[in-house]
């Protein structure tokens, strides 16, 4: 039997946070007697607990009109990127942004299309974790005249309009300063081929390296989805594999970080016997003074990006089907600088 979970409620925000529910309710209608720290931490706790506003939210008398977002996860750094690069650009429009937490259920995708009307959405932007998923209802929205963005576009979808990160772009330059540093053999670590934006990075990081002559048969691209065991074991699996690889891009800054750690338990020092990049997001502050490479993904700019467009798109409802792909920054440190 399915568990149905339950609603999170303003009195849990205030429960959380221990203040009032009314400040909370205010908090999240941004009333001018609200302090903008705690307008912050109300709408960050909600974020956290998967709080969806109901129609009193959502009869805001200067915001009249939503936006929803669907996103898969409150859970996932990379999503809670996005979500506030979306949320920080209409907090100066007219739209609320409906954040509406999925938790993997693609029911309450589907349902949208026949309850948009009912909450007063007139654009979505939907966060795409899974690249096989069925997009009949992006057809039906769009025939009512209701704009989707998708961030991280799904398979086979010409349709959408979308935002994506260059990752080809970011893989090439990776590729081409291990190549620089003499670097034949290299292994990219990922989550899953389902996810769009790995799917991207692998099918990436096969061209780059066919391309660049690089030792395709001691180059090899990883999903963790696919292995068993910790990163430890992970790590354990190439070092003892022949031969071994010079260089590895992993997803995460997280997973980097171990990654390294359990390198040095087996004796691989780094960078000198292991080049390492991570793949991800802004550097958290615990990280700023590490030294870890990174592949940086925008994903702050890619939600605000994805804001831009659908409030173009509600403005300029015949404009033409439009992809945007921002740029991908290779952040340097000791980990993946070695001395000619």
């Amino acid at each position: 039997m399915k568990t149905v979970k339950n609603k999170v409620r303003v009195e849990d925000i205030a429960r959380v946070l221990n203040i009032s529910p009314s400040s909370v309710s205010r908090a999240l209608n941004d009333h001018p007697r609200i302090s903008r720290k705690t307008k912050e931490k109300v709408k960050q706790t909600a974020l956290k607990l998967g709080y969806l506003p109901g129609l009193p939210e959502l009869m805001n008398p200067v915001k009249s009109e939503a936006v929803a977002v669907i996103v898969p996860s409150l859970k996932n750094n990379d999503y809670i990127e996005v979500l506030s690069g979306i949320t920080d650009y209409f907090k100066e429009s007219e739209y609320i942004p409906l954040i509406i937490n999925t938790d993997g259920n693609r029911e309450t995708v589907s349902s949208i299309a026949g309850s948009y009307r009912k909450y007063g959405i007139c654009g979505v932007i939907e966060i795409v974790e899974d690249r096989n998923i069925n997009i009949d209802y992006y057809t039906l929205l769009q025939k009512n005249s209701v704009p989707v963005i998708t961030v991280f576009r799904p398979e086979n979808d010409e349709k959408t309009d979308s935002v994506l990160p260059d990752v080809y772009q970011g893989v090439q330059k990776t590729v081409e300063h291990f190549k620089s540093l003499n670097v034949k053999r290299m292994t990219m670590i990922l989550k899953s081929p389902d996810i769009p934006i790995d799917a991207q990075l692998a099918e990436s990081f096969r061209e780059v390296t066919e391309s660049l002559d690089v030792d395709i048969n001691g180059s090899s691209v990883i999903f963790t989805k696919e292995q068993n065991g910790t990163i430890g074991q992970l790590v354990k699996n190439i070092i003892t594999k022949k031969p071994v690889p010079q260089a590895v891009m992993i997803k995460d800054m997280t997973a980097a970080t171990e990654f390294a750690g359990y390198a040095g338990k087996y004796g691989l020092k780094i960078p000198e016997d292991l080049l390492l990049v991570a793949i991800g997001t802004e550097l958290p502050a615990s990280f700023l003074s590490g030294n870890i490479s990174l592949l940086r993904i925008p994903y702050y700019k890619t939600g605000y990006a994805s804001a831009e467009m659908l409030l173009y798109k509600l403005k300029n409802p015949h404009a033409e089907r439009k992809v945007s792909i921002l740029p991908v920054d290779l952040v340097l440190k000791s980990s993946a600088i070695r001395l000619k």
